[in-house]
């Protein structure tokens, strides 16, 4: 997979017209694309790693329907408040760990002022900015980020959402300790583990080379990492 994939996908079944592929035993990753409009164009760069979002407004595990109204309330704030060209996130999860396939994971978005070329972002559906999303919608998450990792074939990066706009937000709540997402790297075929609000094991394999602008925004990512590192150190913190 590359940013030039269009995202044909082989269909496994639809739920309520909704067509689908089964990414493991319970997990679906739903085509929504031809539901809402959508102007966003390619990315210019390969995408190195994905930000994870929450929309941050309460709700519970409900059925697709209710999943179509959150989706249809998404589009409406990102089209018509903020002007943009459509939902701003590649994927969105559903409390009850359904997945919706907005946009190809190619399209440059709008998700992460300013890195928008850079990053592939998850949101969940729902307020977690004081406890963690439900189990279905995190085995979700970390079905769904290791298939897109086996299918890109290099590693990739995960932050939560603050951790790229620092001071501007919270999102996607105190669950996701920015520290102990820092050295996170997804790699081709490995299990990702998720305890509570930390990621672990620490890679073990080195990824696939990757092209040199992507080579050079991760040197840029892990030195800014390094340096507010050592600003907390110096603040005692």
């Amino acid at each position: 997979m590359t940013n030039s994939d269009n995202w044909t996908l082989p269909v496994d079944g639809t739920e309520q017209g909704l067509p689908y592929i089964e990414i493991a035993p319970g997990v679906r990753l739903y085509d929504v694309r031809g539901r809402y409009s959508d102007t966003f164009g390619a990315s210019r760069t390969e995408k190195i790693g994905y930000t994870i979002h929450h929309d941050a407004i309460p709700m519970v595990a409900g059925g697709i329907d209710g999943d179509l109204a959150r989706l249809n309330a998404i589009h409406r704030y990102h089209t018509q408040s903020n002007g943009w060209g459509g939902i701003g996130y590649h994927r969105v999860i559903s409390p009850a760990g359904r997945t919706y396939l907005i946009g190809g994971s190619g399209t440059q978005r709008a998700h992460v002022a300013g890195l928008n070329h850079l990053w592939i972002g998850y949101c969940f559906m729902g307020d977690w900015s004081n406890s963690r999303p439900p189990e279905a919608a995190m085995h979700a998450l970390r079905t769904m980020i290791q298939w897109e990792t086996d299918q890109r074939g290099v590693g990739m990066y995960m932050r939560p959402h603050k951790a790229l706009n620092l001071g501007a937000t919270v999102c996607p709540g105190g669950w996701a300790a920015t520290d102990a997402w820092e050295s996170i790297v997804l790699r081709p075929s490995e299990v990702l583990v998720l305890p509570q609000g930390e990621f672990l094991p620490e890679p073990t394999v080195a990824p696939s080379a990757a092209p040199p602008d992507v080579a050079a925004a991760r040197v840029a990512l892990d030195s800014a990492a390094a340096a507010l590192k050592a600003a907390r150190a110096a603040l005692g913190g």
